[in-house]
């Protein structure tokens, strides 16, 4: 008996999963890390709750909420009541140069990003992805059409960037050495290579996108950037 209940535990873990990212989701739309940034130190739920649009009778809630960020690691609390921020929440502070928000929203987006549904893959043939199925076009064409979906996926992209160069850089020197150009195709609104330009001055860099992606990039002139006219067979997706 004792196995099967570690067995149901597992599947039950998984059937719950989606909690996990839920309550981000919550946390996030209600702005706790930046609340309790801004209060400058631990912080309890009443002054939380007197920073959101939310009637005083609903702090159970919160305080239920707070307590699930704690099971996650996001927040500590060694008293009752009394809230802060754990290194790993400070990647969802608002506005931060390592701030993981954007890509934590381009995940919740629902919509466009559902790959619960799999029905619509498996009904029609040939080879295609979750979004095309869903959404009737491929990542790429739908964000040509939609500026705000582009410039959240722009802006998740950039955002993983931004914590992950400076390490590739300190790292791995060696491998820039001795080369004079680079071209990231594919490359967004240049964020990767705008650190390897600035770390890298003597390489030329130049990033190759399609036109509703290079036309919302900054006049960066470390970076020369070049509208592809059609996506690559590996943009497709």
């Amino acid at each position: 008996m004792g196995e099967e209940f570690n067995d149901l535990a597992i599947v039950w873990g998984h059937i719950v999963a989606f909690l996990d990212s839920a309550v981000l989701k919550w946390a996030l739309d209600l702005g706790i890390a930046d609340i309790i940034q801004r209060h400058g130190g631990p912080t309890t739920v009443s002054q939380l709750s007197s920073s959101l649009p939310m009637p005083a009778g609903n702090s159970d809630n919160l305080r239920r909420l707070m307590c699930y960020l704690v099971d996650m690691g996001l927040l500590s609390s060694q008293a009752e009541d009394l809230y802060w921020l754990t290194l790993a929440m400070k990647f969802v502070l608002s506005g931060e140069a390592k701030s993981l928000v954007p890509f934590a929203r381009l995940t919740q987006q629902g919509d466009h990003n559902n790959c619960l549904e799999l029905g619509p893959l498996l009904e029609e043939k040939g080879s295609k992805s979750t979004f095309k199925a869903l959404n009737g076009e491929d990542l790429w064409s739908y964000a040509a059409k939609h500026a705000e979906f582009n410039k959240l996926f722009n802006e998740a992209m950039a955002s993983n960037a931004r914590i992950v160069m400076p390490a590739l850089i300190d790292g791995c020197r060696d491998v820039f050495q001795g080369n004079t150009s680079l071209v990231d195709i594919g490359g967004g609104t240049g964020t990767t290579l705008r650190a390897i330009a600035k770390a890298f001055p003597f390489i030329k860099c130049s990033v190759l996108d399609l036109p509703h992606v290079i036309e919302t990039i900054p006049n960066y002139p470390e970076v020369e950037q070049v509208e592809l006219l059609t996506s690559p067979n590996f943009l497709h997706i």
